[in-house]
């Protein structure tokens, strides 16, 4: 697909579609629909990215960065899941010097690690191949590793889905085990998680249309009320743990992908970002299938000015103008998650806005898993705040007492709430 269909399928009632539409909420994504080619299990969900010493507690773990790619968005709970057999799952990587994370990224592949799936087997199990590439230059890449792993789901209940291979440290739970070309050890989770997302989203698709006088004022639920669209609900999830040191820079950008046959179908990062900000769906589904690094070339200018309208609905949810949406653009597009990771963040503090860098106020800490991302986006957007107290829909990961619509499960390891969590992090399935 060819990127001057972003200028053929501009239409003026995008900015009218997305304020009142209840099929294009902002949010992750979770909920822009399935076709052909991209039935459930190829949508992704979801991006984190933490220094694994900041969610586990252990120094010893400062060395290994932590990636997880959730996708198959409201896997009912108690019911099997499967990946994509035909599909090929990435987790893509540029690097950056220290000096300049605030800098616009480049959006280049410098890192690409590739999971394939094969079809489930007679017991359910499928397994899982790995390739790992390094850029070698402009145009072409190198391997820096290959091969098939474990049987990777053992089909009881829904509850451990990756046998552990002999080599495996001990006590770890459904991990397997990869070495590159000099020794780099990476170690994979893939199986149905609880999905950890968490947003009252119906409630946001009402004040975004009072907000633009498509509908009647209204603010939030409170705490008592508000409704955790993803609750009951699971992914499929892999979860990586990589040395930081075969990524060689401190400072990294993050997408994830999900190619057919070699051709990109969806595309993910930071949460809100292509839901929330592209809204006509001929633009949603060309930016799906683009890189990074086309996100500010000239023939996406289409793209960023509905981004533009869109940003500007947000920002007058709370009724006056407060930043412009053109810097706030700059802030998210190319869409990457940048996380800086000699910044240290403890467990329990979030990541998310832990790290805001410059004039750009580029997000560059990652993303744990627990971090109320949409009150920070929301009340980054509508009155620049990257606290998150700007504008908060009440819900939050840990749910409120005497509210049964809202709450996810500990983290996996986890004694209580904001505490200590182990690999693979994502807490167990419904």
């Amino acid at each position: 697909m060819k990127l001057k269909m972003f200028v053929n399928a501009l239409k003026v009632t995008a900015l009218i579609a997305v304020l009142v539409s209840p099929t294009m909420g902002l949010g992750s994504d979770h909920d822009d629909g399935v076709s052909p080619l991209k039935p459930r299990n190829r949508n992704i969900t979801d991006v984190y990215a933490f220094r694994e010493d900041n969610q586990t507690g252990n120094s010893g773990d400062a060395e290994n960065l932590i990636v997880i790619m959730n996708s198959n968005p409201r896997a009912p709970g108690g019911r099997q899941e499967y990946f994509d057999s035909q599909a090929k799952y990435e987790i893509n990587f540029s690097t950056l010097a220290g000096s300049a994370k605030n800098q616009t990224p480049h959006g280049q592949r410098d890192f690409q690690f590739s999971f394939g799936f094969s079809e489930p087997d007679a017991n359910n199990h499928q397994k899982i191949s790995l390739k790992v590439f390094r850029r070698a230059s402009s145009s072409t890449l190198e391997t820096l590793g290959e091969g098939e792993l474990q049987d990777m789901m053992d089909n009881n209940r829904f509850s451990n889905y990756t046998t552990t291979l002999a080599e495996s440290k001990a006590g770890s739970e459904n991990m397997n085990r990869f070495r590159l070309k000099g020794g780099a050890v990476v170690e994979v989770f893939a199986g149905l998680r609880e999905d950890p997302f968490f947003f009252d989203v119906d409630q946001f698709l009402k004040v975004r249309a009072g907000a633009a006088r498509m509908g009647p004022k209204t603010s939030f639920r409170g705490p008592l009320s508000a409704v955790d669209f993803t609750i009951g609900y699971n992914v499929n999830t892999i979860a990586v743990r990589i040395p930081l040191s075969m990524l060689e820079l401190p400072v990294l950008d993050i997408w994830t992908t999900v190619s057919v046959n070699g051709k990109q179908v969806e595309r993910l990062a930071r949460p809100a970002i292509n839901e929330g900000l592209v809204v006509t769906n001929d633009f949603l589904n060309a930016f799906n299938m683009i890189p990074p690094s086309a996100d500010l070339s000239a023939a996406a200018s289409p793209v960023r000015a509905e981004a533009v309208k869109v940003l500007n609905a947000f920002d007058m949810l709370d009724g006056k103008m407060d930043i412009p949406a053109a810097v706030v653009v700059t802030a998210f597009l190319p869409d990457v998650m940048r996380i800086d990771t000699r910044t240290n963040i403890p467990i329990g503090k979030t990541a998310y806005n832990a790290d805001l860098s410059g004039d750009k106020k580029m997000l560059t800490g990652g993303r744990k898993l627990e971090d109320d991302v949409m009150d920070i986006t929301l009340s980054l957007l509508v009155a620049g705040d990257a606290t998150g107290s700007a504008v908060t829909d009440n819900v939050s990961y840990a749910g409120v007492a005497r509210n049964s619509k809202q709450g996810h499960r500990l983290l996996n390891g986890q004694s209580q709430r904001l505490g200590p969590a182990k690999f693979p992090f994502v807490a167990k399935p419904n």
